[in-house]
């Protein structure tokens, strides 16, 4: 009990800084003495030109082709000599699924006379579907819809920290999440490059206020992961710190509230279209649009649960007798958690509480499972933690030094484990 109390207490405490700092709320008292929130201020970055933009998916490609290699170089040390055996454990665990989604679609995918892949969402297979019209290879299509949402994912951030920061800013934070121990997951036959993609540009275009295009590309993030559904939070977070509703409505200002809340609002419902789009495919191959839920829990053991449930089951497993799994599993995953928690604290009062709703939601969705394996690789693509990092680093360059040389180095020991297939899901 004392264990979910005091992990339940940083949790609450960031709760409830970012319902404060939606509230409009810039300082709050203690004691004699005031803690101080930063207020929203108009956007003071640098422009981004063309220029930039080339050189940011330059720099992206550069670190695709650069891990891909690196992975060359160091197969032979674990008896991979083939390329293409190497190049087929790049599509290992769930990417053999997603492959076969793509060759065989959901309805003739099946194990055991049950359409267990349901739980895969469908827009990452359909995608790699469409472009083996022209590209025999599905691993070949796969892989290339992942690097090139990797880069136009790294476009979209880079574009969003520099309008509201600056370019080194920036950079800085497309270099950290680049260099992430487990952003070689971008590289893999996963989800991650393809959610990286929608969810920036989504948020690029949340804090631009061209709310539907954002919740289109929301959509698509919907359709590509279960996470996507969460950006209608940031878009709704942007609209009340932006133009006040709450107030207007007290003040009795209607037509403004209409006008400049209403009107923005309309267009969040469009992300859920894309989990409408995923329980239509339920319902067209099951007769039920909510089938994956019962699979995720008959199959996959997955259901959902109180976070401090999830960490009482990673801590339990840390302490176990499979070392292997507790050094590529159990302990990164408990490790993360913390680290991320730091980072959303630490961040509340230094980035937009448009992001640090969207953290927070993202951080405890993704360590409030039941069968916790994958919390490593979900935290490649929360976006919000390395705009904090990069901008903490701003007044503190030692802290953006430390954490590349640290990133790198967990970095170059998870790679070999995971094209060596061991537990990193």
């Amino acid at each position: 009990m004392l264990f979910h109390i005091l992990l339940s207490i940083p949790a609450a405490l960031a709760l409830l800084l970012i319902l404060v700092r939606l509230a409009g709320v810039q300082a709050i008292p203690l004691g004699t003495r005031k803690i101080r929130l930063h207020a929203e201020g108009a956007a003071t970055g640098d422009t981004v030109t063309y220029k930039d933009i080339l050189r940011i998916a330059g720099w992206a490609f550069f670190i695709r082709v650069f891990t891909y290699l690196l992975s060359i170089y160091i197969a032979p040390l674990y008896g991979i000599n083939s390329l293409s055996d190497l190049f087929n454990r790049w599509a290992n665990w769930d990417g053999g699924h997603y492959l076969n989604l793509a060759e065989s679609g959901y309805s003739d995918f099946a194990e055991d006379g049950r359409h267990l892949f349901l739980v895969f969402f469908p827009l990452y297979p359909w995608l790699i579907r469409l472009l083996h019209l022209v590209i025999p290879s599905y691993l070949l299509c796969a892989l290339m819809i992942t690097n090139l949402s990797f880069i136009g994912g790294c476009c979209f951030l880079y574009a969003l920290v520099a309008g509201e920061t600056s370019k080194q800013t920036a950079f800085r934070t497309v270099l950290l999440l680049s260099l992430f121990p487990f952003s070689f997951f971008f590289g893999a036959v996963r989800t991650e490059g393809l959610f990286f993609l929608t969810s920036a540009a989504s948020l690029y275009y949340i804090r631009r206020h061209r709310f539907f295009t954002a919740s289109l590309l929301g959509a698509l993030a919907a359709l590509t992961r279960m996470h996507g559904l969460l950006l209608v939070l940031p878009a709704a977070a942007e609209i009340i710190i932006t133009y006040h509703p709450f107030r207007l409505l007290k003040e009795k200002q209607f037509g403004a509230f209409w006008k400049d809340c209403c009107r923005k609002a309309l267009c969040l419902p469009i992300t859920a279209v894309g989990t409408l789009i995923y329980l239509l495919l339920n319902w067209h191959v099951d007769g039920n649009p909510f089938q994956f839920l019962i699979y995720q829990k008959e199959h996959w053991f997955q259901g959902s649960t109180y976070f401090t449930n999830t960490l009482h089951t990673i801590w339990e497993y840390s302490n176990g007798q499979d070392i292997e799994s507790v050094r590529t599993l159990w302990l990164p995953q408990l490790v993360l958690f913390f680290f991320s928690l730091a980072v959303l604290l630490y961040g509340i009062r230094r980035v937009s509480v448009t992001y640090s709703v969207y953290f927070f939601v993202y951080l405890f969705m993704n360590y409030s499972i039941t069968w916790p394996l994958s919390c490593g690789r979900y935290m490649t693509c929360a976006l919000p933690m390395f705009i904090v990092l990069a901008k903490g680093s701003e007044k503190h360059p030692n802290l953006y030094r430390g954490l590349a040389v640290i990133f790198t180095a967990l970095l170059a020991i998870l790679l070999p484990m995971f094209i060596t297939n061991k537990d990193l899901y």
